[in-house]
C-alpha cells in the first residue's frame, strides 16, 4: 500500500486485568492483529482505564475509529461540583474565583486537566487576558459548543494529560 494512502488515527483498548503479565498479553494480542501492523505509538499509564495507540491505516477505513467520549459528553455525564461567587479566598475577584475552582479539584484528589468554555465565553474579558490564549493557569482551554457563554467548567482527572474519558470530576463556575 503506498504511503500516500495511509493516515494516522488514534485507537484505544480498554485495559482488562491489572498486572504486568496481563498488560503484556493484552498488548501482544492487539499487535498480532494484521489491522494493527502499522502501530506508531503506544501509551500506557497506570491510572488510565485504556491503552492508547496511534497507528497508520488506509484512508478508506479511517472513518471507523471512535476516540471515545467528547468533552460535551463529559460535561453531561461526570460528577460536578458548583462553586458560587464570591469564594472565600482573598485577592482580585476573578483570580480568587479561579483559584477556588482549582482548589476544589486538587483537594478532591485530582489534577486539573482542561478548562471547558463556550464559543463566546466571557472568561477572557473577565480575567483580562487575550482571547487567543490556549491555556489558562497552565490548563488547556477547550471550546465546547454546548456550554453557555457565562459558564466555565474545570475538569479533574488522575493525570494532567488525559483523554475526555479519563475525566472523573468537574467544577462548574459562572463568569459574572
Amino acid at each position: 500500500m503506498p504511503r500516500s494512502d495511509l493516515v494516522r488515527v488514534k485507537d484505544r483498548l480498554p485495559r482488562t486485568e491489572k498486572g504486568v503479565d496481563n498488560l503484556i498479553s493484552q498488548l501482544g494480542d492487539y499487535l498480532r492483529d494484521p489491522a494493527n501492523r502499522f502501530v506508531q505509538k503506544i501509551v500506557v499509564e497506570a491510572e488510565r482505564q485504556y491503552i492508547y495507540f496511534e497507528k497508520m491505516v488506509d484512508k478508506a477505513s479511517s472513518q471507523e475509529f471512535d476516540t471515545g467520549l467528547s468533552f460535551s459528553d463529559v460535561a453531561r455525564s461526570v460528577q460536578m461540583e458548583e462553586i458560587s461567587f464570591p469564594t472565600i479566598l482573598k485577592g482580585p475577584p476573578a483570580a480568587s474565583y479561579m483559584l477556588g475552582m482549582f482548589n476544589l479539584i486538587y483537594s478532591s484528589g485530582y489534577d486539573a486537566s482542561h478548562l471547558l468554555i463556550g464559543p463566546k465565553s466571557k472568561i477572557h474579558k473577565w480575567l483580562e487576558i487575550p482571547r487567543l490564549m490556549t491555556k489558562i493557569f497552565g490548563v488547556p482551554v477547550i471550546v465546547v459548543p454546548d456550554i453557555p457563554d457565562d459558564v466555565i467548567i474545570l475538569t479533574g482527572s488522575r493525570s494532567r494529560e488525559c483523554e475526555p474519558e479519563d475525566i472523573e470530576y468537574l467544577v462548574k463556575g459562572n463568569v459574572p
